[in-house]
């Protein structure tokens, strides 16, 4: 009996629910798209260009770097013959199928370029395939290897939409080579660098890279729509930064997280802010680490989604949010995050009052506050009666109030507290057992905050009655309450062990 084939367009629809963008690298997504390409002509054809959107993220955050040399020897075979020929009679090994043309045209799939990481590779697969072992022979190819890779970029990635230029994970993973200034090649010079990187839509810098680089980018990418600058040594480059973002049309998210002494401290940006107003009523992210700019320069931020604060010096001026919290306008904020040394509550609240009730996603970490205690109530009450449509909250929070804030917030799926105050939970647990939202998934308590058997039981049972899927809930006092624990486990009301999100902590 002949089986009926799925049409394209579904299989194009599965597997983009596998994709990169849908999953990242949670459970195995890359291994699985993988599998779908052995299955037939039709779904090998299918999955491959999902596949290869993202072969660099895919690889280093999933920590399959073993894999970085024959993503290398991939994108080799996909050159020019004569290129080809050239590199191997250059001292550099290639193996058969490297030298024969490929099935697939791999670059023109990719939409994003890690430069650091195409680096090193490059240094990786040298390492395995290079016949002569003076590192300075070394050197030169791994450039000829390097320009060459990039022209086959510029010329066939014509759905590139993100750049990086990225030492982070390297040095996470202890594999970091610094990139001398010799090899950053300057792109835009590139045959079909102009047509290519014409459409960038992310362009991300972490560390120090030669002004000219972003220079160029800002001359010919016109429509980026999200920056990230991480770590960039603002007071050597204020000026090439202010020309990319005052080049961009359509410019909605910008993050910028700077490390600086100091001595920088009362560094002037008023240049910078002058360009980040013009910018301001499109945006729709906001990352500031530290709070380095005027927040009045954000004032008419209408459109934004994503406020993202953060500022961890000691020297903190306490005004820096007062005008932006009482007269900014963001009726479509959605998360807010604040991570911050010294708070004002009374701030605070005022910021989130002016959201016009649309937060979904809230996270507050400081260390003391600096106004009135009586300004903390007020903070956990506009938390409570002014989200009603919460999902997610993380941070420090009164615990005598968690059961209010269930009760008011009834869309919440995620709750995570911060605390090191040592207390008993058992009374508020039980009430959070009465009031619990029906979506809540994930529940996690400090470590410190016990509570007994007799609340946890009771908990539970109106979690069996109340919850629409299992619960995924972190307990400290493993034994005491391992009875209570495998029977719920087996009423389904607890997430499992064997479903990965379930652990009980001993």
């Amino acid at each position: 009996m002949e089986t009926l084939a799925l049409p394209v367009e579904c299989l194009t629809i599965i597997f983009e629910n596998l994709s990169y963008e849908k999953l990242g690298v949670k459970n195995y997504s890359f291994t699985i798209l993988h599998s779908c390409i052995l299955v037939n002509k039709i779904w090998c054809a299918t999955a491959i260009p999902i596949l290869w959107r993202n072969p660099w993220n895919w690889l280093i955050e999933g920590l399959y770097l073993n894999r970085l040399t024959l993503l290398t020897a991939t994108f080799i075979s996909c050159l020019p013959k004569e290129i080809k020929n050239m590199i191997t009679k250059n001292h550099i090994k290639m193996k058969k199928w490297m030298k024969n043309g490929t099935s697939f045209d791999y670059p023109y799939f990719m939409n994003g370029l890690d430069y650091s990481w195409l680096y090193f590779s490059i240094n990786i697969f040298l390492k395995e395939n290079f016949k002569i072992r003076k590192e300075i022979f070394k050197n030169e190819y791994k450039t000829i290897l390097l320009k060459e890779l990039c022209k086959l970029f510029m010329k066939r990635s014509y759905n590139l939409n993100q750049l990086n230029y990225n030492n982070q994970y390297q040095k996470r993973y202890d594999y970091y080579n610094k990139i001398r200034v010799d090899d950053y090649i300057n792109l835009i010079y590139l045959p079909g660098a102009t047509q290519t990187l014409y459409n960038l839509k992310k362009f991300y810098i972490t560390g120090w890279i030669p002004s000219e680089i972003i220079f160029g980018i800002s001359k010919i990418c016109k429509n980026i729509e999200e920056i990230r600058i991480n770590n960039f040594h603002i007071d050597d480059d204020e000026e090439i930064i202010i020309t990319l973002i005052q080049e961009q049309k359509f410019l909605k998210k910008f993050s910028f997280e700077i490390k600086f002494e100091d001595k920088f401290i009362e560094f002037s940006f008023l240049r910078f802010e002058k360009i980040l107003k013009s910018k301001s009523k499109n945006l729709e992210l906001l990352k500031l680490s530290p709070i380095c700019f005027c927040m009045d320069t954000f004032i008419e931020c209408y459109n934004l989604k994503e406020l993202n604060l953060i500022d961890e010096r000691l020297q903190f001026n306490e005004n820096i949010l007062e005008n932006f919290s009482k007269n900014s306008k963001l009726s479509k904020l959605l998360k807010l995050d604040i991570d911050i040394n010294f708070i004002s509550f009374k701030q605070i609240s005022s910021l989130i009052r002016n959201t016009n009730h649309n937060l979904e996603i809230i996270t507050i970490i400081w260390l003391e506050g600096i106004d009135e205690i009586e300004y903390y109530k007020i903070f956990i009450e506009t938390i409570i009666f002014n989200c009603p449509n919460l999902k997610e909250f993380y941070g420090k929070f009164d615990y005598n109030y968690i059961p209010l804030l269930c009760k008011n917030c009834i869309h919440l799926k995620k709750l995570q507290f911060k605390d090191f105050n040592i207390l008993d939970f058992s009374k508020i647990l039980k009430q959070i057992g009465d009031v619990i939202p029906i979506n809540l998934s994930k529940f996690y308590l400090p470590l410190c905050w016990n509570f007994n058997s007799d609340s946890l039981e009771y908990f539970l049972k109106k979690c069996l009655i109340r919850l629409n899927n299992p619960l995924y809930f972190n307990i400290y006092e493993g034994e005491k309450h391992e009875k209570i624990i495998k029977s719920f486990k087996e009423l389904n009301v607890l997430v499992k062990k064997d479903d990965i999100l379930y652990s009980i902590m001993v």
